[in-house]
């Protein structure tokens, strides 16, 4: 396990504290508050005096932080590795990286106001859920919380062996480094036993998100996705005209292979996504909070039909993962089509854009489209493997967890948000300020599908297999699964609505 000795720390920040309280001497022996630049003159700048006025009436996101001095406890964390996706909430040391930086000074600052320790073990998904069976039914407090994907979370819920988080009742859920809106989809009779917020990266490496490659669109004259998107015309018709125009027989042999260009690259994970794009859930919710099957409704299957004819029926627009030929020759197979230009559209996770980072081409990133014009609002899909925060029953500390989890969330909001989006998205990958804004639109959209986080009668999985294939009809289908999907669902309303 690793572990920062806290005595490094507060050397840190006390050697900080000092510098600070000497500049702050000298600025006052030298007439108070520092001079504006040469050749500014604050007095007669409205915009300077409106800035001004706004920062000291803003409030203070921070002021209320629960505080305590917890005598040097070392805070352990059991946290999952990725294979695609920043999981660390742990950093060794300072080395310029943002995002390292940023993860060293948040640990530094919530270990020096609250004398603790921070340590994390790092293991693989399946090893994360197998030692904390172990540890759970042995009564063993080896750690604090743990983070794994939301779909091996969820049965140590329903099994009792999680506490439910608002005992934490110093964590405010209401903040905004805590996601309400992504929390609010995982809740269930108004309960909540996982969370997602700003102190762990992999949750926003997870939401889908449509890339596409500019210098296609601009080669072919094709209409702009950033302006489709501000204007509300992304539509499910907006984006079959452009992989209608893009499509091309490059090599004059008469079909369409990845060697040609295509619409979109994807796997059939990428499916899922555009269905909940169109507005649709295949879980809704009533007044009480309480989850429902919702597969079955004539929204939904106008939904399916649209999504599977416009999109993925027509094999000669879609370079699927394990369906169109050549894919495997290129270097991480689809991921590898897109990145070397054959095909104008991109489905996958945010966290994946890691894979693009030496593109030639210009690319950017939308979020995916709506069903039609009259649809209000986009909406995004975040990944059942998008890790989240759990607490295991053998952790009987409430306030001790629940303080030291928010003043991790807020001071994560403070700078790893910072680093993560504005530098590491804007400047390393993305390449435009339109693909940031796009992204937070992405963000602020995203929501869980709990169907696919419990995996209630495979219905999700089943749903999203045919659409990626174009299946035109899946009633039939979907009728077979519903009575399944419902029995274990009502199992799990009664293990965690009570």
């Amino acid at each position: 396990m690793k572990k920062r000795l806290l005595s490094v720390r507060l050397l840190s920040v006390l050697m900080s504290v000092v510098l600070l309280s000497c500049f702050c001497a000298v600025a006052a022996a030298c007439g108070g508050s520092p001079k504006p630049p040469a050749g500014t003159d604050s007095a007669a700048d409205p915009a300077a005096d409106d800035a001004a006025a706004a920062a000291e009436t803003e409030p203070d996101l921070f002021a209320d932080l629960p505080k305590d001095n917890f005598g040097g406890y070392e805070f352990r964390i059991l946290n999952n590795i990725s294979n695609f996706a920043m999981t660390s909430m742990f950093s060794e040391e300072v080395n310029g990286e943002p995002v390292n930086d940023a993860i060293y000074n948040r640990n530094a600052l919530v270990e020096q106001e609250l004398n603790i320790v921070i340590s994390e073990q790092l293991s693989e998904y399946a090893d994360v859920t197998s030692t904390m069976q172990k540890l759970i039914s042995a009564g063993d407090a080896v750690y604090d919380v743990f983070w794994n994907e939301s779909k091996f979370q969820t049965p140590f819920a329903v099994n009792g062996q999680l506490i439910r988080l608002d005992e934490l009742s110093d964590i405010a859920t209401e903040k905004p480094w805590w996601y309400s809106k992504a929390n609010d989809s995982l809740s269930i009779g108004g309960n909540k036993y996982i969370l997602v917020g700003d102190l762990h990266l992999m949750f926003k490496e997870s939401f889908w998100m449509t890339g596409f490659n500019k210098s296609v669109i601009d080669a072919n004259s094709l209409a702009d996705p950033y302006e489709l998107v501000d204007s509300g015309k992304w539509t499910l018709d907006a984006m079959r005209e452009l992989m209608v125009a893009a499509t091309a027989d490059l090599d004059g042999d008469g079909k369409i292979t990845a060697d040609d260009m295509m619409g979109i690259s994807c796997h059939a994970g990428g499916a899922l996504p555009v269905l909940i794009g169109t507005g649709i859930r295949l879980s809704g919710k009533d007044a009480g909070d309480i989850p429902t099957i919702n597969v079955t409704s004539e929204s939904f299957y106008n939904r399916y039909n649209a999504a599977a004819a416009k999109i993925f029926a027509d094999e000669d627009l879609v370079c699927l993962e394990g369906r169109t030929a050549n894919t495997s020759k290129y270097n991480n197979g689809f991921h590898g089509v897109f990145f070397t230009g054959h095909t104008l559209f991109y489905f996958e996770p945010i966290g994946s854009l890691k894979k693009l980072r030496a593109m030639d081409a210009e690319f950017g990133v939308v979020p995916y489209p709506k069903y039609d014009e009259k649809q209000e609002e986009y909406s995004s899909l975040i990944a059942s493997f998008a890790a989240c925060l759990a607490v295991p029953v053998t952790n009987n500390e409430f306030e001790r967890t629940g303080i030291i989890l928010e003043n991790l969330c807020a001071r994560s909001y403070e700078g790893l948000r910072q680093a993560y989006s504005d530098v590491t998205l804007d400047f390393k990958y993305i390449r435009d300020e339109e693909s940031s804004k796009m992204l937070q639109l992405i963000f602020d959209t995203g929501a869980f599908e709990l169907t696919s986080v419990f995996g209630w009668g495979g219905v999700a999985d089943t749903i999203q297999s045919n659409l990626a294939k174009g299946n035109p009809d899946i009633t039939s289908t979907v009728e077979s699964l519903k009575s399944k999907a419902e029995s274990e669902m009502a199992k799990t309303i009664e293990a965690l609505a009570g």
